[in-house]
């Protein structure tokens, strides 16, 4: 048990420790634990706050009993103590609030507003000064505010202000803009000091800042290539290769659907690819998929034949949908394709005069003309 009889003058407000019990009747404050006390250890602090009313000297004096002990002649203590009755002089008061909106993105500016206001009872006098360390990963662009002059050594990066900041007022707001290089998370940190002010516990802030890769989170992004080798002939086969790619950040997931629109003149004949189902009305060539595509991977490949039935400069046109993403610009692909007619058959026979482009005839004997070179058989040329 601890007594701390107060002197007349000084009024009881709150007592508090560490495993310690307060109160007061009157003057007498009588604080109590149960907790037991190591030899050559301590209790925990009492911390005993009151109110003067009378200027003047005064000696507290606090006694300490109990405990099992059996030594008591070290069991009290005195604290000599004056009270003044002039209040201490009006002084200012800093504080700094940081902030920003929305997350940072690496390679892209950002920037932190620094608010310095006076909470004090008096206009601050002298120089104020705002630090502000960077985290590593911020990179100093500028700082400018009205009133402020800013510059960086480093990460540190310094604004002064010879401007008074009046009781209850605020400075101009400095902004200050930087460049981050490495996502993640980082704190920034900034303090005030200087002004005259004198009370130091408010004079810093610190601003959690998310820093962005520059990517979307959940992004599934489809890529549709196609290609074909070489001219196609009227009335031969040919053959399309697409490619389904995931630029995106994530694996794309339910259905994909390629449609293919072929040009007047084709006819689809058929499809290849593992996992892909095709069916074709009239020139819409329809193929779908449930493979997921993993994000910056390829579906299976995929390839439609086609039947020309007409020559020239045609463009077969693909578009690649679903599996999560949103319609882009590069969902779609066009094919420049040329077109040329067949060779006619033209030949002789031993029987008969020279004949090209005719009705076929059976020969026993035959000389054809056929893709720039002649040929012998000794039956007709298969039509």
């Amino acid at each position: 048990s601890v007594v701390d009889t107060l002197p007349a003058g000084l009024a009881f407000v709150s007592g508090s420790g560490d495993g310690w019990s307060c109160s007061a009747v009157a003057q007498v404050v009588t604080c109590t634990s149960s907790e037991s006390i190591a030899a050559g250890g301590s209790a925990g602090v009492i911390t005993l706050v009151v109110t003067p009313s009378v200027a003047g000297s005064v000696v507290n004096t606090a006694v300490v009993s109990g405990g099992g002990q059996s030594n008591t002649g070290n069991d009290s203590d005195s604290d000599p103590t004056t009270v003044d009755d002039v209040a201490p002089p009006e002084t200012a008061d800093l504080t700094i609030a940081k902030s920003h909106s929305g997350d940072f993105t690496v390679g892209q500016q950002g920037s932190y507003a620094l608010a310095v206001s006076n909470v004090g009872a008096a206009a601050s006098s002298g120089e104020v000064s705002v630090v502000d360390t960077l985290p590593a990963g911020l990179a100093f662009v500028s700082g400018s505010g009205d009133g402020w002059s800013c510059s960086a050594v480093a990460q540190v990066v310094t604004c002064t202000s010879s401007e008074s900041i009046a009781a209850g007022g605020s400075a101009g707001v400095i902004t200050l803009v930087v460049t981050p290089s490495v996502a993640g998370s980082v704190v920034n940190t900034a303090v005030v000091s200087g002004g005259g002010q004198s009370n130091e516990l408010n004079d810093g802030a610190a601003d959690p800042t998310v820093v962005d890769d520059g990517t979307e989170p959940g992004d599934v992004d489809l890529a549709l290539t196609k290609s074909h080798e070489g001219n196609f002939k009227v009335g031969r086969r040919g053959t399309y290769s697409l490619e389904v790619t995931n630029v995106g950040t994530t694996d794309s997931g339910g259905e994909l659907t390629v449609t293919d629109t072929l040009p007047r003149g084709m006819i689809f004949k058929g499809f290849e690819g593992e996992g892909w189902t095709c069916a074709a009305e009239r020139r819409v060539v329809t193929c779908t998929s449930s493979e997921p595509v993993a994000a910056g991977g390829s579906a299976a490949p995929l390839s439609i034949t086609v039947k020309p039935f007409k020559a020239g400069h045609l463009t077969n046109t693909a578009a690649v949908a679903g599996g999560g993403q949103a319609a882009g610009d590069n969902d779609t692909a066009a094919d420049p394709t040329v077109v040329r007619r067949a060779r006619p058959w033209c030949g002789w026979g031993g029987f008969y005069h020279w004949r090209c482009c005719g009705t076929p005839h059976w020969f026993w004997n035959q000389w054809f003309w056929h893709d720039g070179g002649w040929h012998h058989t000794n039956q007709r040329p298969d039509l």
